[in-house]
């Protein structure tokens, strides 16, 4: 089966996350906003590759994209599969050897990110993705962990 792109392609969404990320770290002082604007654009750029780089995980059996030539795995292909590995990753880390701490951020990252399309599910999916009659409860947002630690990061630097 050829995948096809169903709604905003993984691109868009990583694109519009780093928007989100750069927004949530301004505090108001142009020398700290700077260096964490750079540290969210940083997060958001690991992110694109490492979801460029496991992508073709969450194929299933029979599937298969061809990818033009220059293109990522996340030019072409919708939110679905970015979703399939937002649903994997915790297998994939647990099998990475990482230091506690790098296991801890990668895992705030990823939660980020899914609350983040999960937030904007309208904006990245077609209606094909969404049940008929379907209702979403208002949640309490969970606040952000990544931009509380690039603002201490960057404030303790300025010190």
């Amino acid at each position: 089966q050829v995948l096809e792109q169903a709604g905003k392609s993984v691109t868009a969404a990583l694109k519009a996350f780093e928007s989100s990320l750069v927004e949530q770290v301004k505090s108001g002082n142009s020398a700290i906003d700077d260096v964490a604007k750079e540290k969210a654009r940083a997060i958001a750029s690991e992110m694109f590759s490492l979801v460029n780089k496991l992508i073709p995980e969450t194929f299933y059996d029979g599937e298969y994209y061809e990818r033009g030539e220059g293109k990522q795995w996340s030019d072409g292909l919708g939110c679905q599969y970015l979703m399939r590995l937002l649903l994997i990753m915790p297998a994939v880390l647990r099998e990475v050897d990482l230091p506690i701490r790098e296991y801890d951020q990668a895992v705030c990252y990823v939660r980020e990110l899914l609350d983040f399309v999960a937030q904007n599910h309208k904006q990245f999916f077609n209606e094909s993705f969404h049940l008929p009659n379907e209702l979403y409860e208002s949640e309490p947002t969970v606040p952000s962990l990544i931009s509380p630690r690039i603002r201490r990061a960057c404030c303790s630097r300025e010190e």
